[in-house]
């Protein structure tokens, strides 16, 4: 989880980068987008790695309960400005 859309589209970014040679699916979301085609994409697509916004995790998570019941890591990139 990032603070900013920015940093999200960076991260997001660089992921892919360092992925590019495995299977691994990164996805991010963010806020000021359409809700109803980031639930497509989680509906479509085996995600292993999502990278997005707090509030649109909120979003995610209201829709997905069962979302991040098999997430083995979560890490807060600025914690100290989410917080």
């Amino acid at each position: 989880m990032v603070p900013t859309r920015e940093l999200a589209l960076q991260v997001q970014e660089l992921a892919q980068k360092i992925c590019k040679f495995t299977k691994c699916s990164i996805e991010y979301f963010i806020g000021g987008t359409m809700v109803k085609e980031d639930y497509a994409k989680i509906e479509e697509k085996n995600i292993q790695m999502v990278v997005c916004t707090p509030g649109r995790l909120k979003d995610l998570v209201k829709k997905y309960s069962s979302l991040l019941s098999h997430c083995e890591f979560f890490v807060l990139d600025e914690a100290d400005r989410l917080l």
